[in-house]
């Protein structure tokens, strides 16, 4: 039923966990981030979260932004898709806000009189992020539901290789295929440079 499924996504944990199941396709497949955040000190898969779904809900619930930012990136590459470059910016610039507000509240500490200015930006920051964060999670349901239906957010068949194109596209095939996102619909699309 509809109210169901509104209430099992009523929370980014609840959304990221879903989204990440369903485009690893086998909880086998996952390990912490997907891999895109290992650091010298940490390699996803090795401390006994591959296939662990409790490591996906701790994710989920303890690295939000970490969570969405890695389906993102799985999906993005398990299909050969490009982010915009608005997109990018539109990252870069939360990530900024974040340290912006991080920054301001570590002056607080030494000048009492930016609390405020401190807590004032931190909430900006959190909008933005919360805001960007959902409209990642929105294209990765939509590319995802897309792929799964076989018919592409404008009602178009997916093709699962440019060889099953119609013959008079084979022109356009032929040029180098560059995925990207349509800004006004917030679809993955791709794009043939001539």
């Amino acid at each position: 039923s509809s109210s169901s499924v509104s209430r099992r996504y009523c929370c980014f944990p609840c959304i990221n966990c879903s989204l990440r199941t369903k485009a690893i396709e086998d909880k086998n497949n996952y390990i912490c981030c997907q891999g895109y955040f290992d650091c010298m000190c940490f390699k996803g898969g090795s401390v006994g979260d591959q296939g662990n779904m409790c490591c996906l809900a701790i994710e989920a619930t303890c690295c939000p932004g970490l969570a969405a930012s890695s389906t993102r990136a799985y999906v993005m590459d398990k299909y050969d898709l490009r982010s915009d470059p608005c997109d990018r910016k539109i990252i870069h610039c939360s990530n900024c806000l974040q340290m912006l507000a991080c920054l301001c509240h570590i002056a607080a500490i030494f000048e009492p009189s930016l609390r405020d200015a401190a807590c004032i930006l931190d909430c900006i920051a959190d909008s933005v992020f919360l805001t960007v964060m959902g409209c990642m999670n929105a294209q990765v349901a939509l590319e995802l539901n897309s792929r799964m239906s076989g018919v592409a957010p404008g009602g178009a068949p997916v093709c699962a290789e440019l060889g099953e194109m119609a013959a008079e596209d084979k022109e356009a095939a032929e040029a180098p295929a560059v995925a990207a996102m349509d800004r006004s619909s917030g679809r993955y699309y791709r794009a043939y440079q001539r």
